[in-house]
């Protein structure tokens, strides 16, 4: 049990890494953890009105989605850091996580992992737009609490295109647009 206890602590410390995008905005004065953004996606993946996906799929990747920073950290698009050099951070991240956990649970965690980074399944894929539409969420949170805007959040949005997550970010855009009119 003593490899699986000291997964857990790392795994914990996912609860203290900031999302750094947000840090850069003296005004937010609450910055949300990345295990934060986690779990909020996975409240919107059980919560999406649709039968058609397998939602404890999408729940287990939108959980471990991220888990690879409390490693590496967040790193954020403006680092200019290149796709393939942060995949393979994360993925040695991982693996370094997971090394000492039973196999069977290991290659379960790991496959995931790969699922999300690779996009492999539908699931993989409406978790990759759950993750830009929970940042939009905050970002519309942020900007009623803190009187501040955060257009550039906003860009990722032509990314976000299923039937199953297109429709709340084309709500979450008219309430955000009926709020800056006031």
């Amino acid at each position: 049990m003593q490899k699986y206890v000291k997964f857990f602590k790392i795994s914990q410390q996912l609860k203290f890494v900031k999302r750094k995008g947000w840090t850069r905005f003296p005004l937010i004065k609450q910055v949300e953890s990345v295990a934060d953004h986690s779990w909020m996606i996975q409240v919107i993946a059980l919560s999406l009105p649709t039968n058609e996906l397998n939602k404890d799929k999408c729940i287990k990747i939108a959980l471990l989605h991220d888990l690879a920073e409390v490693i590496v950290g967040d790193i954020i698009p403006s680092e200019n850091m290149p796709v393939q050099v942060k995949k393979q951070k994360e993925d040695d991240a991982m693996r370094m996580m997971i090394q000492d956990l039973d196999e069977e649970i290991k290659q379960e965690l790991y496959n995931i992992h790969k699922e999300y980074e690779n996009g492999e399944s539908i699931e993989a894929e409406v978790v990759r737009e759950l993750d830009k539409l929970e940042m939009l969420f905050q970002a519309f949170d942020y900007e009623q609490k803190f009187k501040v805007r955060l257009d550039e959040f906003y860009t990722c949005e032509t990314r976000i295109k299923t039937k199953y997550v297109r429709p709340l970010l084309d709500e979450l855009l008219k309430q955000r647009e009926e709020f800056l009119s006031q």
